[in-house]
């Protein structure tokens, strides 16, 4: 269950040992109101008995946002290997057919434009570096990542996708563990083709910046909406917000966390958040966007449990003061 998805259904079936050659079968599905996903997977965790990690996945998703929906069938080719100590390089190759369909009538132009179908063909690289000492709840080191994503290997979208990823833990007295966290994006098109609505970057909500509304932070365009009786007459008009995603992102995450109880996992965590996202035309670190809260966390039988509270320190015209998120349950 989550604040954003509300009920979400999973299950999956994993054979460690497929065909008794060593490979790994996994076959997933979800289900929710606004979310589902098929997914099958076949992975060799030690291709021609090395250390690489060959593998492959087929998907088909169904996503539903507040002005469209996202359909994709698709699957990937992926390849890991160790790099140096702690770090290991992945390349990825993705096919996919997308359909942007169920626009809203009040949707902006740029969200009506791409409505319909478009092909993703697309390689990306990734080089990660993990040094803590509990992958599942870290108290100490540093999670690295660098990705790079080019997509114009045929397909009819292009673009190039940057993302730098660093997540640092720091043990301090009586079990706390002090954590920073940050990531830097960019996403460039090419060819004279505009940033495919899906693969933008959208901030807000409980992993990204905390006291904001889910993908509802970042550029953001005024819509007006008006009633109208049978005679032409205009009965009432409203004002809203629509969020289209930037070009540019960053975003900043500082945690202290504190044992509640400690024999049942359950923690406390006090954070600041700071970040933004903005459009081509827009400079990085311009108008940033700050919240603050606190929370518990607890890693119950059910799976990873989060309640948090986050206080928007400065709201704009439209934007709530606080909000109050919940989630429960391996997203996968």
């Amino acid at each position: 269950y989550s604040s954003v998805d509300s009920f979400v259904a999973q299950g999956s079936v994993t054979q460690e040992n497929f065909l008794g050659m060593g490979l790994k079968l996994n076959a997933a599905g979800s289900f929710g109101g606004k979310s589902t996903t098929y997914q099958l997977g076949l992975t060799d965790p030690y291709f021609l008995d090395r250390n690489l990690t060959l593998g492959f996945d087929l998907y088909d998703t169904r996503r539903e946002w507040v002005d469209f929906t996202r359909e994709t069938t698709g699957g990937d080719i992926k390849l890991g290997f160790p790099v140096v100590t702690d770090t290991r390089a992945f390349f990825v190759y993705r096919y996919e057919q997308k359909n942007i369909t169920d626009v809203d009538d009040d949707a902006s132009l740029l969200i009506r434009e791409q409505e319909g179908e478009s092909t993703l063909s697309s390689i990306s690289a990734s080089l990660t570096r993990n040094t803590t000492d509990y992958y599942l709840d870290p108290s100490r080191g540093s999670v690295s990542e660098l990705s790079i994503e080019f997509a114009g290997l045929g397909g009819t979208e292009k673009f190039v996708k940057y993302i730098a990823d660093h997540r640092y833990f720091l043990p301090f007295k009586w079990g706390t563990v002090f954590s920073a966290h940050g990531q830097i994006g960019y996403l460039q098109p090419f060819g004279g083709e505009e940033s495919p609505i899906d693969e933008r970057f959208f901030l807000g909500g409980i992993n990204t910046i905390r006291g904001f509304k889910s993908r509802q932070v970042g550029p953001r365009v005024q819509t007006v909406q008006q009633t109208v009786d049978a005679n032409g007459n205009v009965l009432a008009t409203s004002d809203d917000f629509e969020y289209v995603g930037g070009d540019k992102e960053a975003y900043f995450n500082l945690e202290y966390i504190f044992p509640l109880l400690k024999d049942m996992g359950l923690k406390g965590v006090l954070f600041f958040d700071t970040g933004n996202a903005w459009g081509k035309d827009e400079t990085y670190f311009s108008s940033m966007r700050y919240s603050a809260g606190g929370g518990v966390r607890w890693f119950s039988p059910m799976g990873p449990l989060r309640v948090e509270w986050g206080y928007n320190l400065d709201p704009k015209e439209g934007e709530d003061n606080s909000q109050f998120e919940f989630s429960i349950g391996k997203f996968f």
